[in-house]
């Protein structure tokens, strides 16, 4: 699997290899280049962004997800990727962990979540939450 947008969950019966889905994740705004890769299997991942929706106003670009403690677009983050169990709680914590930032989600983080995380910097700093 090259390109997934949104939410995938695996299915054991569905994979060949003994390791799971291949799943490539992408630097947020550049198709071409690879931040993580990693399998799937027996576990589902998520992925909340801001490069491929938004919109410009005023010269600007503003993400589509929006922070309900402001009511404005969240900013500072380029994508969360979060592999759970459930594909129920991967999605579920993608937003909060994309809206609260890296130093929020480290400290909530569930300790069963793994995190992915790309800050809204060029190029985007991306790297596992520890």
């Amino acid at each position: 699997m090259d390109t997934l947008r949104g939410n995938f969950a695996d299915r054991a019966d569905m994979i060949d290899e003994a390791q799971g889905w291949p799943v490539t994740i992408r630097v947020p705004g550049d198709p071409d280049r690879t931040a993580a890769e990693l399998f799937l299997r027996d576990t589902s991942l998520s992925t909340s962004g801001s490069y491929e929706k938004f919109f410009w106003a005023e010269g600007s670009i503003y993400s589509h997800i929006m922070d309900p403690r402001t009511g404005y677009p969240a900013r500072g983050t380029a994508s969360v990727s979060v592999l759970a169990s459930r594909t129920m709680d991967s999605e579920a914590w993608a937003k909060p962990y994309f809206v609260n930032g890296r130093t929020w989600t480290a400290a909530h983080m569930a300790p069963t979540h793994r995190v992915f995380y790309c800050e809204d910097v060029k190029p985007p700093a991306c790297a596992w939450v520890k």
